[in-house]
């Protein structure tokens, strides 16, 4: 049943739009991406990112740190509010076609390089050369630009890296990234795009609102308007999955881009099979289910059974959630077909949820986890999940997934360690599991840290011997780390004599990692909590222990599970031991029997599945 436009009232659709064109009168101001030298010579207030989007990436921001000379970033994500943003007023000195000379200011507190000699910045700056800055297209890389110091242009203003929140004035020989994002302040609110939903099945009228006199340019193809886009006139249809873009345009200036997605939400066919008749399905929108068709959810599982617990969910108005893997039955059907609804669908059930998942689309199939799918047991009799072997998942469907994630089990004392393993040096221990930052490739004499992420494995390092007192460390790539025999920095494949490593315990300390080679053994690698950086520091009470995880892999389960029903589950009842001999059993022709053989009988009334 498609989306059926006559429910909606003209009434209805004029209130929608009244109260969208009210919330348009009193939008917030935005932010436009620059994306010439000319909109910065106009002047204003500006924004400096290290990546061209208000949602990732880290914004230079307003927090400065005398002692180590940086400015502090904000941390951009969907959460952060635009009264967190750090605007920055560049004035410009000179213009030319290819480079601006200016300046940068918070709040009247000017940005300059400290020094020529080093990277580090200062707010405020006692010399006006060291606060001049150019400004510059970045070339081969659409909107991004560069701020080169004027008075030492080999000091470009950037993020030490992608994983860190320092920024400073790096070499522009380094490997950092090396350029940074504008976005200018605009007073023009984003323009309203309107429609009676983002998910239809039958053609969709779009409309766009702007504040007045303005133009409205926009796109359909999801590339980024400008004010030579197409000029919006009427409202127009969409019958595709389409993404809509608009800006607002008057006198030259144009408001923040405005973005919506219509998704249109094509029938969902679910096969059933076995002689259960059962089927899976997971849809990104709500769909109806049909008449005589059952919808459970699995709620659990038993390892030591092989069994899967389904409990019966009863949809208000026969309508299923969005987004919830669900298990469908009908004994009539060997196929369903279900449709996009925009009734309400009131109420989710609840389901193990990190045990099942589903998918909109095909997609390939995860690394760590092992899968299971709908489909017979290798006795081809019994209906289940079991081990699926392909290595893409199909759209609408529903797998259950079982957990091969790596666990990192943390050392904190010298007999936990194991030669050969891999480990993670982690800056923070947060309840037993690694936290803050883990210890990454080398880098400028240092172990370049990235805070951890759950969707990114941490860089792991291999120790290896025999015995605790005389470790080698190994790098991903095999290298051997050393320490450096001038300094506090590390090196890889360096000096032989200092390749040996020991563990020890240190009393208030834990776990630390101590070099063999040094006189005295006075050099551990530590993390320097101002720096943000682990190196081969002697004793220091700025330096602080690393924590020592060390990789565990589980090992999946390769079993498959049948079905269980629970009490308030209508339909199959399944049994888990073979009736006793002499009970008259029904067949699904309704012939007798006494003696049942595996498969799906009837016994006072009710269906049962004999399986041992």
């Amino acid at each position: 049943m498609g989306l059926n436009l006559s429910r909606f009232s003209t009434f209805s659709r004029l209130i929608a739009l009244c109260i969208c064109w009210l919330l348009s009168l009193h939008a917030r101001a935005g932010y436009v991406l620059v994306q010439s030298l000319d909109e910065v010579a106009e002047g204003g207030q500006f924004l400096i990112t290290s990546e061209p989007s208000l949602t990732s990436g880290c914004m230079l921001g307003n927090t400065y740190n005398e002692s180590s000379g940086y400015v502090g970033s904000i941390v951009l994500n969907d959460e952060v509010q635009e009264s967190e943003y750090a605007e920055w007023t560049i004035t410009v000195d000179k213009f030319s076609a290819k480079e601006i000379i200016c300046e940068l200011s918070y709040n009247n507190k000017t940005l300059a390089l400290k020094n020529t000699g080093e990277t580090n910045l200062e707010i405020p700056s006692s010399n006006k050369d060291m606060a001049k800055w150019e400004l510059s297209p970045y070339p081969n890389n659409n909107y991004a630009f560069q701020l080169r110091n004027s008075a030492e242009t080999s000091r470009r203003l950037c993020l030490r890296d992608k994983g860190a929140t320092q920024w400073k004035a790096y070499m522009s020989s380094s490997s950092q990234t090396p350029y940074i994002y504008l976005f200018k302040r605009t007073d023009i609110a984003a323009p309203q795009i309107l429609a009676e939903s983002s998910l239809f099945a039958d053609p969709l009228e779009v409309s766009i609102e702007a504040e007045e006199g303005c133009e409205i340019r926009y796109t359909v193809d999801g590339t980024v308007p400008t004010p030579q886009s197409p000029l919006y006139t009427t409202p127009f249809p969409v019958s595709t999955t389409t993404t809509v873009k608009a800006i607002a345009v008057r006198d030259g200036e144009t408001s923040s881009i405005a973005t919506r997605t219509f998704t249109y939400c094509p029938p969902v066919t679910v096969k059933l099979g076995g002689k259960e008749r059962l089927g899976t399905l997971y849809s990104s929108y709500p769909v109806t289910l049909p008449e005589q068709t059952l919808a459970y959810v699995i709620t659990g599982k038993d390892d030591e059974a092989g069994t899967l617990t389904l409990s019966a969910f009863s949809p208000t108005n026969g309508v299923l959630p969005d987004s919830v893997p669900f298990i469908l039955q009908n004994e009539n059907a060997t196929s369903l077909i279900l449709h996009f609804t925009a009734e309400p669908a009131d109420g989710r059930p609840d389901y193990a949820e990190g045990l099942v998942m589903g998918t909109a689309e095909r997609t390939a199939k995860p690394e760590d986890a092992q899968i299971l799918a709908l489909g017979l047991a290798y006795d081809k009799a019994t209906l289940g999940f079991y081990p699926y072997a392909g290595d893409t998942l199909a759209a609408n469907r529903v797998y259950l997934t079982l957990p091969t994630t790596s666990e990192y089990i943390w050392v904190n004392s010298v007999d936990e360690y194991a030669s050969g393993a891999e480990y993670v040096f982690a800056s923070n221990c947060k309840n037993g599991k690694p936290a803050g930052y883990y210890a990454g490739e080398l880098n400028n004499e240092a172990l370049t840290p990235s805070p951890f992420n759950e969707e990114k494995e941490p860089y792991l390092w291999t120790l290896t011997g025999n015995a605790p007192n005389s470790i080698t460390i190994r790098d991903e790539s095999n290298n051997i780390l050393f320490a450096a025999k001038d300094g506090t920095g590390l090196l890889i494949n360096g000096n032989e004599k200092y390749r040996y490593w020991e563990i020890i315990e240190v009393e208030n300390y834990g776990i630390r990692l101590r070099n063999k080679g040094w006189s005295n053994s006075s050099r551990y690698i530590l993390f320097d909590n101002d720096r943000i950086t682990f190196k081969n520091y002697g004793e220091d009470s700025r330096y602080t222990s690393f924590y020592l995880f060390r990789k565990v892999t589980p090992a999946a389960t390769s079993q498959g599970y049948s079905f269980r029903f629970d009490d308030k589950a209508v339909g199959i009842k399944q049994a888990t031991t073979k009736p006793t001999h002499g009970n008259i059993y029904y067949d699904l022709q309704g012939r007798q029997t006494t003696n049942p053989s595996r498969g799906m009988w009837i016994i006072n009334g009710e269906k049962v599945y004999i399986n041992k």
